[in-house]
């Protein structure tokens, strides 16, 4: 038996219909709902699982725990948020720069300065961009003489 059913099992009767009992049993139960809160928000913030996190928080939110146990989780979850935003940019420029299309890899490379992807990656990426719109121009330069050739 938990802590919280030995206090109900001995919340006499009479106090309960008084309403005291009542009411002291309600905040017995937000305490110990905002202490699992509180404890899960804790385990959360040393996992990097980005949706226990979010839970937790809500979870934690809902039950009023303090501002500053608060602050930490929002600040975790910004972090992580962030990290996964960096590795997901950083995928999208390493695949498109294997590609030949200027324009997704210009749209790749904001996301990538944009998330903070390391300069090599993003060196990367301007360096294959040059490559494919000298190549572009190349082609074009050598359609316009075709075509006044003809």
């Amino acid at each position: 038996m938990d802590a919280l059913s030995s206090v109900k099992a001995s919340v006499d009767a009479e106090h309960l219909a008084s309403g005291a009992g009542e009411a002291r049993l309600a905040e017995l139960e937000a305490a110990a709902e905002q202490a699992r809160a509180a404890s899960s928000l804790a385990a959360a913030l040393e996992s990097s699982d980005i949706a226990w996190l979010r839970e937790s928080l809500a979870a934690a939110h809902a039950a009023s725990v303090d501002e500053e146990h608060l602050a930490s989780g929002e600040a975790r979850l910004a972090e992580l948020e962030a990290a996964a935003e960096q590795a997901r940019a950083a995928s999208s420029l390493a695949a498109t720069i294997e590609s030949s299309d200027i324009a997704r890899l210009r749209v790749s490379l904001v996301a990538a300065r944009a998330a903070s992807v390391d300069a090599e990656h993003l060196a990367s990426g301007e360096a294959r961009l040059v490559e494919l719109e000298a190549a572009a121009e190349q082609a074009r330069a050598a359609s316009s003489a075709a075509r006044e050739a003809a």
